[in-house]
């Protein structure tokens, strides 16, 4: 009888040592998007939209284009993205826009204001910036909050200036040590 006991008990305890490892793996993985709020003061500028555009222009960006913001660096978290950018584009593919990834590390003023990835950068077909921030919220990207449906109705909506999202915590990596 008591070795029964024990047997339950030690399942018991293992069960409860398996769900207090993922809850601290899953506690490291949730990170705000603008811990120092650089991207928010950033967009603040009246210039700040039409020099983000310059600047990826500059790196081959054309207009119609949904931009995988990413480093080199591995990233759980950006593997995860790969289902929204394929909705997205899928959902926003016949207004003409084309994806198409780059890498924040070569861009030294976009790598300074992005303090994570992945980011998603939306320009519109007139070349104008019409979202920048995270495809998602919450752990690990996917049991969050998706904000597919937000950026869509953003970019087929008349335009007012870009909505620059730096309010969300969720799994995201960082684009610099410290």
């Amino acid at each position: 009888m008591n070795a029964r006991y024990l047997g339950w008990g030690m399942l018991f305890a293992w069960a409860v040592a398996i769900l207090a490892g993922l809850w601290l793996y899953n506690s490291k993985q949730i990170v705000s998007f603008d811990p120092d709020q650089v991207l928010a003061q950033a967009a603040t500028s009246m210039a700040f939209d039409d020099n983000l555009v310059v600047e990826l222009s500059k790196q081959g960006v054309q207009p119609g284009s949904l931009v995988h913001l990413q480093t080199n660096a591995a990233c759980y978290c950006n593997t995860l993205t790969s289902a929204h950018r394929d909705t997205l584009l899928s959902q926003l593919h016949n207004e003409g826009y084309q994806a198409t990834t780059i890498d924040i590390s070569t861009i030294p003023g976009l790598h300074a204001l992005l303090p994570t990835f992945p980011a998603i950068a939306v320009i519109d077909n007139n070349g104008q910036l019409r979202y920048l921030g995270p495809y998602a919220t919450g752990y690990g990207c996917f049991t969050g909050e998706t904000l597919i449906d937000n950026i869509v109705s953003i970019a087929r909506s008349d335009y007012h200036g870009a909505v620059v999202q730096t309010e969300a915590s969720g799994c995201f990596c960082q684009t610099r040590a410290g």
